[in-house]
């Protein structure tokens, strides 16, 4: 593969150079909330670098993430191995919002706790004293949110990378990973009193996040402040598009370029060995759409299920199933319920619990096509990880997302069968779903190319990038 057809798939912003002999004792401080065995997207990124880092460069690593975490209900799920030379310091974790909620009695999973608590904490009365108190809660909750809900985190974190690198004798990298943002701002914290060179992991944006707990107020320039020390302070920074390095060059651009670098996710061939396709669903004539991964937020089924009830009303039998395989919000799922009911959709529409990985492989082999779900709040920068693996698996996609999302750049290229639509745009999903289901039966070309989106290749950029914060440090 060349260079040329690299950089066709990956914006770079800087040349690949071939890899470089690994550092003798380098080591890589890591600090991250999301970890295996999280099932989630970025702990899966996350633990992907380690394997590759320490298997394939070299590099000694020790990986900072929380024993207890309010994401328990996706644990367990993502189990991996890793190499002698990584460690795993678990440590001791305060989660304050999941605390204040049960202390108020306001907990409902799948809200922000933030919002829980500013919601639900003191009933509306007249008195203004009592209406003064209840805005005193919210200001104080969204304040104790910044930079997110996993602030009871950061000291825990901050005395645990101290220690590693205290107990270091060899050249040492801080590598810190989110969200949850807390991990940057712990690392800012060694980094001040350590003075070690930082990189900075920048899964998602950070102030600009639609999903971020808080957007207004005094606690959303707080978060600004602390989003400014961070990307100030770090000797690189990753993201993970092209169009969020772009925001952030914007909003930074006293940044030297060299010090931004786009790394996407992507997937690991290694996944896919041996994968035998496995309904989770009970098998049927109709073509199965599967949709893995969380529902939440604003990214909310309601057009899709629309769409597919007016396609059951117009051509019965002619119309799909539709899978959907993860955790839900459970106001979103309580509402898609009624609205499944309403529809006649009951015997169309499967909603399963997140499973094992490999599971969960094999049942988006097993689908005709996938779902890739997004919402029209975005702003335009964010890709689901979960796309790399739709297309390593070459089914038909149907995508969405906002027109001029950067997913239609990787669709064009990588997917075989491929329909879009605006997620709000009930009409335009409609004639998405019967142009996807018209043409799933052809047997289109699988990419010559998607051997670009290896994992393998992402890291490369991760090595070389610490190798040279070491140089200059």
């Amino acid at each position: 593969m060349s260079t040329a057809q690299l950089s066709m798939a990956v914006p770079l912003d800087r040349p690949v150079r071939p890899c470089e002999a690994p550092l003798h004792s380098g080591k890589v401080v890591l600090i991250s909330y999301a970890f295996p065995p999280d099932n989630t997207s970025g702990a899966i990124r996350v633990g992907k670098f380690v394997n590759h880092l320490s298997m394939n460069y070299g590099w000694s690593l020790e990986v900072i993430t929380p024993r207890r975490k309010s994401m328990s209900s996706q644990s367990a799920a993502n189990q991996m191995t890793f190499a002698d030379s990584v460690s795993i310091q678990a440590t001791r974790n305060f989660e304050i919002f999941d605390l204040v909620a049960r202390i108020r009695g306001k907990t409902k999973k799948g809200n922000s706790p933030a919002a829980a608590v500013a919601a639900g904490a003191i009933t509306d009365v007249v008195q203004p004293i009592k209406a003064r108190r209840r805005g005193i809660v919210a200001v104080l909750s969204d304040l104790l949110a910044v930079p997110d809900t996993r602030t009871g985190w950061i000291l825990w974190a901050a005395a645990a990378a101290l220690r590693s690198i205290g107990r270091s004798s060899q050249p040492t990298v801080l590598f810190s990973s989110g969200p949850p943002h807390s991990a940057h701002v712990a690392a800012f914290v060694a980094k001040t009193l350590t003075a070690r060179p930082w990189v900075v992991d920048l899964r998602d944006p950070w102030s600009s996040n639609p999903y971020s707990a808080v957007t207004e107020g005094p606690a959303e320039r707080w978060n600004r402040v602390l989003e400014r020390m961070v990307l100030r302070h770090a000797d690189a920074i990753i993201c993970n598009t092209a169009a969020a390095r772009q925001v952030v060059r914007q909003r930074f651009p006293a940044l030297p370029d060299g010090r931004l670098l786009t790394v996407p996710n992507g997937f690991d061939p290694e996944d896919f060995d041996d994968v035998v396709p496995r309904a989770c669903w009970s098998e049927g004539s109709r073509p199965v759409l599967l949709h893995a991964g969380s529902i939440y937020g604003a990214r909310k089924p309601f057009s899709l299920l629309s769409a597919l009830g007016i396609l059951h009303a117009q051509d019965p039998a002619g119309c799909p199933r539709v899978v959907f395989l993860g955790e839900w919000d459970d106001h979103i799922r309580n509402e898609a319920e009624r609205l499944i009911s309403r529809l006649g959709l009951t015997n169309l529409v499967t909603m399963r619990d997140s499973l094992p990985r490999k599971d969960a492989i094999a049942a988006q082999a097993a689908a005709d096509a996938l779902i890739v779900l997004g919402d029209a709040s975005t702003n335009g920068v964010q890709i689901p990880g979960k796309l790399f693996e739709y297309l390593r698996l070459q089914k038909p996609l149907l995508s969405l997302f906002a027109s001029g999302s950067p997913v239609e750049s990787y669709l064009r290229r990588y997917a075989p069968v491929h329909a879009c639509a605006a997620p709000n745009d009930v009409d335009s999903i409609v004639e998405a779903l019967r142009s996807l289901c018209s043409r799933m039966p052809q047997a289109a070309a699988p990419s010559d190319c998607i051997d670009e989106l290896s994992r393998s290749y992402q890291v490369k950029l991760v090595h070389n990038l610490m190798q040279d914060v070491l140089r200059l440090n």
